[in-house]
């Protein structure tokens, strides 16, 4: 099989192109919103961006490294936010665990369209190593927040930080599609949240 190169054609360094960069990638945001995943290509992208499909092929060299870096950004715009929680303030342990559960549900479903689209595209680089990296940062940031601030063993860490993220991903990524106002979002992560949360806190003895 072919190796998929995920690595943009070039990096911009000055001011206008890392505009134009940024305007690829949102302008391929939008088409993976407006268009069904299997629509996606370079020529809808560059005529949202309003450039020439040349242009756009001196950053990207196809679609699959012009959809990776949209994951990326997508991805790094939640994992900022996600730690933001975690690890901010002085609030127990407990109940930033809990927020940063409830905010993952809301951002899934604020951008379920996006998200989407993304998860059906992406299947012609999901074997790629850049993009199995890029999904273990989730799992390594929760492991580390949870063995630094919950009195758990190595081995209890090790399963709890990927059941609870897996669990929570699951939840959210199957429920928030069919999921038509904010007011239902919030009342499901509720009851989600409290499960998972209600589970975790009865087999490890944490208040």
């Amino acid at each position: 099989m072919k190796r998929v190169s995920l690595k943009p054609r070039k990096m911009p360094t000055q001011g206008r192109s890392r505009q134009m960069f940024e305007d690829i990638i949102e302008a391929g945001s939008r088409v993976l919103c407006k268009f069904p995943p299997g629509r996606f290509n370079t020529i809808l992208v560059a005529e949202e961006a309003g450039i020439s499909v040349g242009s756009l092929y001196q950053y990207f060299p196809d679609k699959a490294s012009l959809l990776f870096a949209i994951q990326q950004r997508e991805w790094a715009a939640t994992r900022a936010e996600l730690k933001g929680i975690l690890h901010g303030g002085s609030r127990p342990a407990i109940e930033r665990l809990e927020s940063m559960m409830l905010y993952f549900f809301e951002t899934e479903w604020s951008e379920r369209d996006l998200r989407e689209s993304l998860k059906v595209a992406c299947a012609e680089y999901k074997d790629a190593p850049e993009f199995k990296k890029l999904r273990s940062t989730a799992v390594s940031d929760f492991h580390e927040f949870m063995s630094s601030v919950f009195p758990l063993s190595e081995e209890q860490v090790s399963f709890w930080a990927p059941f609870l993220l897996l669990s929570m991903s699951s939840q959210a990524e199957g429920t928030t599609s069919g999921i038509r106002t904010k007011e239902s979002l919030r009342h499901w992560a509720r009851h989600s949240v409290t499960m998972l949360l209600g589970y975790f806190r009865m087999n490890t003895g944490i208040g």
